[in-house]
């Protein structure tokens, strides 16, 4: 008679032994999952025990400390993820992985709210009966400022958000949405796009890694080196003279605009800075609309040449102040000028 309890104890131990074994995972791609397990009404931290569903079996992984606080790791091959506590009910997320996970790759989880099990229903958040939770942990060696945009497949909007990834804090859940497809991307504060990678949302838990490449600084030493391959092979100044109170072009000076529309286009790091002036003979602002027409039309020949407006900043000064009224006319000719700077941008 006293072998049936011991038959009956056993029978009941075989599940725990087969199905939730604390299974070593070195080795295996893995992934951490990071939060805390709160109850409902009393908002404390409960001690649950975690389990995963691995190839059709029940894994132990690990468990809360006495804050409710829990950092587990999770094999990429895990089907769905198991909260347990004798007083409380039990919570299970179906685990999807979006996409390649690099290694050290953690995700941060909402605050996970239990139920009791003296209340008669389980909680339900309305907001995760119908919609899947997105965690998202970015792939940055250092700390940088971000806006995230989500959007559906018609490209709505459904979720901006501007925060700063720190060095320490790399992983968010981002929120509940519905299942189906969606874009995330990643731009600079300066607007500048940066990642954008398509992602599907199942239902339960959606893990989705994003690739941040930081925007390269400045290399001030290659910049030095093309100043001097620049100043080498670019004529950076280029002087125009017009005739007096006349601001057509000379043949001359159509041959010298072509060279330097050749050498903004050849190198596609440098502008045209346009000045236009005049001698002081007569009325001032005679002058300086005269300085400004001078001006306008080497920049418009350039543009015909096929040079980017963009690249072109015109500018006037009217009387060249350098010169004096009793200056001869041989002197007073070198001001009716416009002078061409080509500069690094």
């Amino acid at each position: 008679m006293r072998t049936i309890p011991i038959l009956l104890i056993s029978y009941l131990l075989i599940p725990y032994f087969v199905f939730a074994q604390k299974d070593n995972i070195q080795g295996e791609p893995v992934c951490n999952i990071r939060g805390i397990c709160v109850d409902t009404a009393k908002v404390v931290g409960i001690k649950a025990s975690i389990f995963g569903l691995i190839n059709g079996h029940i894994k132990f992984l690990g468990n809360c400390d006495e804050a409710g606080k829990f950092d587990v790791r999770l094999p990429l091959n895990i089907e769905q993820i198991i909260f347990k506590n004798e007083d409380y009910h039990t919570i299970s997320k179906t685990i999807h992985i979006a996409n390649k996970l690099p290694s050290r790759c953690y995700f941060h989880l909402k605050n996970l709210i239990m139920s009791p099990k003296d209340i008669l229903f389980k909680t339900l958040d309305d907001r995760t009966a119908l919609r899947s939770e997105l965690a998202l942990s970015f792939n940055v060696i250092d700390s940088i400022s971000i806006n995230y945009i989500l959007t559906d497949s018609i490209s709505s909007t459904i979720a901006e958000l501007p925060f700063t990834i720190f060095q320490l804090k790399k992983s968010w859940t981002v929120g509940y949405y519905t299942p189906g497809d969606y874009t995330a991307k990643l731009y600079t504060k300066d607007n500048k796009l940066i990642s954008m990678e398509k992602l599907i949302i199942y239902p339960g838990l959606n893990l989705f890694s994003i690739k941040v490449i930081k925007p390269a600084q400045k290399d001030t030493s290659a910049i030095r080196r093309l100043s001097r391959n620049y100043a080498a092979n670019v004529s950076t100044t280029t002087v125009l003279y017009f005739d007096q109170s006349s601001s057509d072009l000379r043949s001359q000076s159509k041959n010298a605009l072509d060279s330097v529309a050749r050498q903004i286009l050849e190198h596609p790091n440098i502008k045209a800075v346009v000045t236009g002036y005049t001698d002081n003979v007569g009325s001032r602002d005679l002058n300086i609309t005269l300085s400004e027409y001078r001006a306008r039309t080497v920049e418009n020949y350039l543009k015909q040449r096929g040079v980017s407006p963009q690249r072109i900043a015109a500018k006037w000064s009217g009387p060249d102040t350098k010169l004096a009224p009793q200056d001869k006319e041989e002197v007073k000719s070198m001001s009716r000028r416009v002078v061409i700077q080509l500069l690094l941008e």
